[in-house]
């Protein structure tokens, strides 16, 4: 994802290392998260609202570190990645 980032925002190298540790991060509270939910955690509903906060967090930290024009390629992006999830296409979308 990062990759995909990289080439989408413009990334600058500082930058690029910024996302990287932010999607890392992201991708490891998402994944206790899964694994909570296996094992007999909150629910369906639970885990989307702790994902979405998961995701607010991601979002504010990017704001931080791209320009404004980069934030709107960013935001773009994303609702991309989510009209492809929405038609099944998966997380990496049909590539």
């Amino acid at each position: 994802q990062t990759a995909e980032l990289k080439e989408a925002l413009s990334l600058n190298a500082d930058q690029e290392k910024k996302v990287y540790d932010i999607n890392l991060e992201t991708s490891k509270k998402m994944s206790a998260m899964r694994e909570k939910m296996q094992a007999g955690g909150n629910g369906m509903e639970g885990m989307r609202e702790k994902m979405t906060q998961i995701r607010a967090e991601q979002d504010k930290k990017m704001k931080e570190i791209l320009t404004a024009d980069q934030w709107a390629k960013y935001q773009k992006y994303q609702e991309e990645r989510r009209a492809r999830r929405m038609q099944g296409g998966g997380p990496g979308g049909n590539r």
